[in-house]
């Protein structure tokens, strides 16, 4: 049951448990099972400082919890709540606010203004590629991170990436998107992968020939060679990266770090490229991680891309969530009012 849901799911379901349990025990009633009334009471506090999208995650963690302890009615299917949440809806609304979508122009601006992207300052030439490859293969948060460097193959068409498991792949099925050459060498994402590839292969190689040093000098405690005469196992003598992670974290000494990034650092490095872009705060504060998945989507429909082929790159499931992006990439592409004289 642990593994059937994936990480982020669980740590919410439990916090959103925890949230419901403190205030039963605030209030004196029993959390489990829950009355119709004590969920509905809940719901109502809730909605005072809720949006309704993190209410109705908190009625799902409800359920779970009942159905996990045996309980095979869930206290959110009873009338008197199901009324509530009714109510919850038409007074607050259920529009999502979403991240704005960086477009093609966003991404020449901001890679035109990496600092030190020119003299391969390594955190920018990793920005520029997390940046090119997020967008070009309209990538979830985890998907981007996720990569390890044999995920990304290049070919005579451009890089085959291989996403081993995803939010809506849980199982590990896994798919394979295609990111072509681009136009421009400088936001050609193929390229920006392959040297930052190279800048990492040789920054590493570096930190294995100063550790092998500094061992011979101390051979007593740490022989350069074992028995057979190889070089020990930290020291890839092949000069491959393998299954390594592919986007790692670089400090302000360009020194790159053995550890794979985690997803919030995607959100990050688009804020940073922003802000360095000259945009205002205010602006970059609509931004995030998921704005290069969007982009990707609405850049497409905009570009007169077919539902198929977007969905082919983005990997959508469903393509009423597609169309949320189509039809903002399509407002004025393919509008009705343009076609009756006015």
């Amino acid at each position: 049951m642990e593994n059937s849901r994936a990480d982020n799911t669980r740590r919410a379901y439990r916090a959103d448990w925890e949230d419901f349990t403190q205030w039963c025990n605030h209030h004196n009633v029993v959390p489990l099972p829950a009355a119709p009334e004590t969920v509905a009471l809940y719901l109502t506090e809730c909605a005072r400082g809720l949006k309704p999208s993190t209410i109705q995650r908190r009625m799902a963690s409800i359920t779970q919890a009942h159905a996990a302890a045996g309980y095979g009615d869930s206290p959110i299917k009873h009338v008197l709540v199901r009324s509530v949440w009714r109510g919850i809806r038409r007074e607050k609304g259920v529009a999502q606010q979403g991240k704005s979508p960086t477009l093609t122009a966003d991404l020449r601006v901001m890679i035109d203004h990496l600092p030190g992207l020119e003299e391969g300052k390594l955190l920018s030439v990793r920005d520029r590629a997390l940046l090119l490859l997020g967008f070009a293969g309209a990538m979830r948060r985890s998907e981007l991170v996720g990569l390890d460097v044999s995920d990304v193959v290049e070919t005579n068409d451009g890089l085959v990436v291989s996403i081993r498991k995803s939010k809506t792949d849980q199982e590990g099925a896994g798919r394979k998107i295609g990111i072509p050459y681009g136009s421009h060498p400088q936001t050609c994402p193929v390229r920006a992968v392959r040297a930052w590839k190279e800048a990492m292969r040789i920054a590493l190689e570096t930190v294995q020939e100063q550790e092998l040093e500094a061992a011979a000098e101390d051979s007593a405690t740490a022989p350069l060679y074992n028995k057979v005469g190889e070089a020990p196992d930290s020291a890839d003598s092949s000069g491959s990266l393998g299954g390594s992670p592919l986007f790692r974290g670089v400090d302000r000494h360009g020194n790159v770090s053995p550890k794979r990034l985690c997803d919030r650092t995607v959100a990050r490095v688009v804020k940073r490229a922003l802000l360095a872009a000259g945009r205002h705060p205010e602006q970059v504060a609509l931004f995030a991680g998921h704005s290069l998945r969007a982009g990707l989507a609405t850049q497409a429909a905009m570009s007169g891309a077919s539902e198929r082929s977007i969905q082919d790159q983005t990997g959508h499931k469903s393509l009423v969530i597609l169309r949320r992006y189509i039809r903002g990439g399509s407002l004025f592409r393919e509008n009705a009012a343009a076609k009756i004289g006015l």
